[in-house]
């Protein structure tokens, strides 16, 4: 009879394999970095998708501020609108405040010298009239047919003050033989000079307004149609300021004025809101005279 020895393990036969605790740890810890790579995939993604969102309501907001800069600083007369004073019922609703405003714009061949009102020298001045009598064609050979055909608004400046006027909705015009300009619901009184002049005014208003469920930034010409600058634009705030240091709610003189718009827009469960703020300095620009005005 023979017996033979038991073998024992080489340490390489014992490191062929693993302990299920050991594959469990290793699967563990396999989990552990698949889910910090996921949650920095997600992480990325996401701060891609809102910078992109954020890129997105950046261009749509400074795109806004340049076309406002630019209306502002082409502005001429009263340049923004003010409640009160001689503005008519139907200017109103776009008197400037700090959520809105409205600036004003005049061509130089919608310009007419006006001609001296009856009775002249002896009587120099307009009063309570509802009739100005304009010399036309202007400097720029057009009637007053070319320039209003009804519902305009329109600026007798004297040289030292302005008055508002809404002209005849239909027939604003009078015959060639004696032109003048008719504005029934607005009479005024203003004294004659040989410098005197009457102008159409393009008023331009920019408002925040809900548009097919979205907050958008809206410019309309007085008269015309709204339309959308930008959607996503939720805020607007307007400062004015007649120094160009010192800035207020409300409109006096104002030489310069600060923009501040609000956008947020959103994709899916993401958003992203954006507040961008400009400064305009308007061009001194006065109400242009007639070429060959006295």
């Amino acid at each position: 009879m023979s017996f033979s020895k038991p073998q024992r393990s080489t340490p390489a036969q014992v490191q062929a394999g693993f302990t299920l605790v050991e594959l469990l740890v290793a699967a563990a810890l396999s989990l552990i970095v698949l889910g910090l790579l996921l949650n920095m995939l997600v992480t990325t993604g996401s701060v891609k998708a809102r910078s992109a969102l954020q890129l997105s309501v950046d261009e749509s907001m400074r795109a806004s501020l340049e076309l406002m800069s630019m209306d502002l600083r082409e502005s001429m007369g009263p340049r923004v609108v003010r409640a009160g004073g001689s503005l008519p019922g139907g200017l109103a609703t776009f008197a400037s405040g700090n959520t809105s405003f409205s600036v004003t714009r005049m061509a130089a061949e919608n310009i007419f010298r006006v001609d001296a009102p009856p009775g002249y020298p002896t009587s120099n001045a307009y009063n309570n009239s509802s009739t100005t009598r304009i010399i036309s064609p202007n400097s720029a050979s057009k009637d007053c047919d070319d320039v209003f055909t009804g519902g305009e608004y329109a600026l007798v400046t004297t040289g030292s003050a302005s008055n508002w006027v809404k002209l005849h909705d239909t027939n604003p015009c009078t015959s060639p033989a004696t032109p003048a300009v008719l504005h029934p619901a607005t009479t005024i009184t203003f004294p004659y000079t040989p410098q005197t002049i009457l102008g159409r005014v393009d008023v331009i208003h920019y408002a925040i307004q809900t548009v097919d469920g979205v907050a958008s930034l809206t410019r309309q010409i007085a008269g015309g149609d709204v339309q959308v600058v930008a959607p996503d634009i939720t805020a607007m705030q307007i400062e004015y300021s007649a120094d160009g240091a010192t800035f207020a709610a409300t409109p006096v003189q104002p030489v310069a004025v600060r923009i501040t718009l609000t956008g947020q827009r959103s994709s899916g469960q993401r958003s992203s809101a954006l507040t961008l703020s400009s400064t305009v300095f308007m061009r001194d620009i006065a109400v242009p005279a007639p070429v060959g005005a006295p």
